[in-house]
């Protein structure tokens, strides 16, 4: 396994890829009524088309484009699971859940890609997945409650 030394630059970008990433879910909630998933979608399209002026798209193999594809695929329909969560759950859940997304990549470049994480690395995403699997379970084991209608006839 190759390591890299860390860099200034690196960590700059994922903290700012982190904020951003905060200031989208907090707004997705303040904008209940706003369609985001389009506004998604829209903001990908033209993503889309301006890589394809800057790019030449067609100098992929046939192998990598079905790669491409898949991964876009999958990246798309887990953002639009996870801007209709930030919506429909409170806020503390879905920030575990969330967090939970990291922990999750680590044992799949281990079980698929045969990276082996450091043991730190193990022992806090053992913590973190210990951390969602005992909320969902508490969740799962508590008293259901009655949903309440507003205005609903008894």
């Amino acid at each position: 396994m190759q390591t890299r030394s860390p860099s200034l630059l690196g960590d700059g970008l994922a903290l700012l890829m982190t904020i951003g990433s905060a200031l989208y879910m907090i707004m997705v909630r303040a904008f209940r009524d706003s369609p985001v998933v389009w506004a998604g979608a829209v903001s990908s399209l033209l993503l889309f088309i301006f890589g394809w002026l800057v790019t030449d798209p067609l100098a992929v193999s046939r192998h990598d484009a079905l790669l491409l594809i898949a991964f876009g695929l999958s990246f798309g329909l887990a953002s639009i699971l996870r801007t209709e969560d930030s919506r429909l759950i409170p806020a503390p859940e879905s920030v575990l859940l969330g967090n939970a997304e990291v922990q999750f990549a680590i044992l799949f470049a281990w079980l698929f890609l045969s990276e082996l994480p450091p043991a730190a690395c193990l022992a806090g995403g053992a913590v973190v997945l210990g951390a969602v699997f005992a909320h969902a379970g508490y969740d799962w084991h508590r008293p259901k409650q009655r949903l309440r209608v507003p205005f609903a006839q008894p």
